[in-house]
């Protein structure tokens, strides 16, 4: 997926999910520092080794060779920060959706246009000390 696109969506407010490997991960990672990163995998080894053998397409040593692959990125779990066990494809997408609904709810990612103009930008109305908003008769309103 070409750079230009990615950034366009994200500068939209568009969820952009790339099913990637670790090493392309990392790629994107350098890119888009403020991106977030989801390890999703198998329950275990011979889990993944079952579903590759259940496709049906791959040769014994193709499913080897992802076998091996797999087990190498295994290492690089530190570098996410989410991890979704896929032992369950309906549990594994409720996780992955509570992920992307969280993430877009954090305060980084709010979007400060909306903010300022629903909230901020009353004229008669400033932020005070204590994270309240000052009333027009110069009262503390509080907001949760």
């Amino acid at each position: 997926t070409p750079r230009s696109v990615l950034t366009e969506k994200m500068e939209n407010g568009i969820d952009v999910l790339l099913e990637i490997d670790t090493q392309g991960a990392m790629q994107i990672k350098r890119k888009f520092s403020d991106a977030i990163y989801i390890y999703i995998m198998p329950p275990s080894i011979e889990a993944l080794r079952t579903r590759l053998l259940q496709r049906a397409g791959d040769s014994p040593e193709e499913i080897q060779r992802r076998l091996q692959k797999a087990r190498e990125e295994v290492w690089s779990y530190r570098e996410y920060y989410y991890i979704v066990r896929n032992d369950d494809i309906k549990q594994a997408l409720k996780e992955l959706e509570g992920i992307i609904l969280a993430e877009r709810t954090k305060t980084k990612r709010l979007d400060m246009a909306w903010l300022e103009e629903n909230f901020i930008r009353e004229k008669d109305h400033k932020p005070t000390e204590r994270g309240g908003m000052s009333t027009p008769t110069g009262g503390t309103k509080r907001h949760d």
